[in-house]
């Protein structure tokens, strides 16, 4: 892990999914920024800890409520950004977003802007940036445990093969201790190749208020359980 992380700051021309890296657009370390000064200034009320892209970010919509009436209360904090690669979060993660955190629970979705972006990364090479993450993550928190949900199907056939071998591989980072994967495939599709519609936004990739509601209620059991164990 100590490779990886010096690495970071040796840049990457076109962006390896288990090396962390910087985004170039001009909101991105500020936002980044806000999210360590959140930490420094909140360490002791961040309890449950939302990490990922959009999908993560729009969670806490201020027109959703979702958010208020499930999880506000119970200390979450969001630190999605949307557009974020596996490359993305773990240069976020190593740069100082968990510092001295003791969050009893991580819930982790990233992997669909590897796969969905320029460049596309192969399923292996995301898989691997997915478990570089959870990796790093397991090292900074060790108290920690990480729901790790599957990538959520997305627009087509194509899409949809791609992103089943990627949660066929990563449903064995599970081991029933401090990792623990949840696979939403059946809630988001109504056939292979076949999204959802109502659940989602017009792209079929972000969702909709409905959506979410699908998402809380397919996480409920196995969140409430991990908060208790």
């Amino acid at each position: 892990m100590k490779a990886v992380l010096i690495l970071a700051f040796l840049g990457s021309a076109h962006g390896i999914p288990w090396i962390p890296e910087t985004r170039s657009e001009s909101w991105w370390l500020p936002k980044h920024r806000s999210f360590v000064e959140t930490t420094s200034r909140y360490p002791n009320d961040i309890k449950i800890l939302f990490y990922g892209d959009s999908l993560t970010e729009n969670w806490f919509r201020a027109d959703r409520e979702i958010h208020y009436s499930k999880y506000a209360l119970l200390g979450t904090f969001n630190y999605g950004i949307g557009g974020d690669r596996t490359e993305h979060l773990l240069f976020r993660i190593q740069d100082g977003e968990v510092k001295d955190l003791n969050p009893k629970l991580i819930v982790l979705n990233i992997g669909t802007n590897n796969i969905g972006g320029d460049p596309k990364d192969t399923p292996d090479d995301t898989v691997r940036g997915i478990r570089t993450v959870v990796d790093l993550l397991l090292e900074l928190l060790p108290n920690s445990k990480i729901l790790l949900l599957g990538v959520l199907p997305r627009q087509n056939a194509t899409f949809f093969e791609t992103i089943a071998d990627i949660n066929i591989k990563i449903s064995k980072f599970h081991d029933g201790n401090r990792i623990h994967f949840l696979d939403m495939w059946h809630q988001f599709a109504t056939a292979f190749g076949v999204v959802d519609q109502p659940l989602f936004e017009g792209d079929q990739l972000h969702l909709e208020t409905p959506g979410y509601q699908k998402y809380a209620d397919t996480m409920d059991s196995v969140f409430s359980e991990l908060l208790k164990s």
